[in-house]
């Protein structure tokens, strides 16, 4: 192709202010070459995790929220718990408003800009700490209803079983959340888990997984098989308190 012919198809005042469109493409070769293996190497290099991390952080900011969104969508859809039609709904508001007011806090916390001064120790402690709080309000609370048998289901023989099975339940979840949070981190290209605020968010997400799936309201079932998830989630954030959050 020739430059004539190139330039034949170019708008004369585009042709001006860049004199160099429409030139022979095979003379350009080499350095398309070695722009493409360039960012092929980078790339391999930092993976697409890199790519969803360097989004803009009201971006990382909506898919978090997404995230949740999703995970309640889908236990509300595949495992939602039996009682749901009669517990009371003002009750409910305010168990999941205890539950997702400090996740939604924990979660914009920790991906926050790096541009932003990091939060201190303190403030973390804080915002930790506000999350247990809303949590032994909500369990202390008195029990929300009895009107159906699955509210009761996890006493007797059976009590430890089902609390291990809340457990489990909750703290798959939340380790689901918190290495879907660790793409959204700016922490480096090594992470599997986020800032020590964003496993605390991660945790919070399990028991809102929880919550919406167990129909137990018995306090002695809340106490060894719901909040027990918080503590290996109490444990990971106090072993990550030093990671930047971002």
């Amino acid at each position: 192709m020739s430059q004539a012919h190139d330039q034949d198809g170019v708008p004369p005042d585009l042709a001006r202010l860049f004199p160099g469109v429409g030139a022979d493409l095979e003379e350009d070769a080499p350095f398309v070459a070695e722009g493409l293996g360039a960012l092929h190497a980078t790339l391999d290099a930092e993976g697409p995790s890199s790519a969803v991390s360097s989004l803009p952080t009201r971006v990382r900011w909506g898919l978090a929220l997404g995230l949740v969104a999703g995970v309640v969508t889908m236990v509300l859809l595949g495992t939602r718990r039996a009682d749901f039609e009669v517990y009371p709904r003002g009750r409910m508001l305010l168990d999941l408003g205890l539950l997702l007011g400090p996740l939604v806090l924990a979660l914009v916390a920790a991906l926050r800009p790096l541009s932003r001064p990091a939060l201190s120790t303190a403030r973390r402690v804080q915002w930790v700490a506000l999350g247990l709080l809303c949590l032994a309000v909500s369990w202390a609370l008195p029990a929300a209803h009895a009107l159906h048998p699955a509210s009761q289901a996890g006493v007797g023989p059976v009590f430890w079983a089902q609390a291990g099975s809340c457990f489990v339940f909750g703290l798959s979840f939340a380790a689901f959340a918190a290495l879907a949070l660790g793409l959204l981190s700016r922490n480096g290209p090594t992470r599997w888990f986020p800032s020590a605020l964003g496993v605390w968010a991660a945790g919070l997400t399990g028991l809102v997984a929880l919550y919406l799936h167990c129909p137990i309201t018995e306090l002695g079932h809340l106490c060894a098989g719901h909040s027990t998830v918080a503590v290996p989630v109490l444990a990971l954030v106090l072993l990550l308190r030093g990671r930047v959050d971002g």
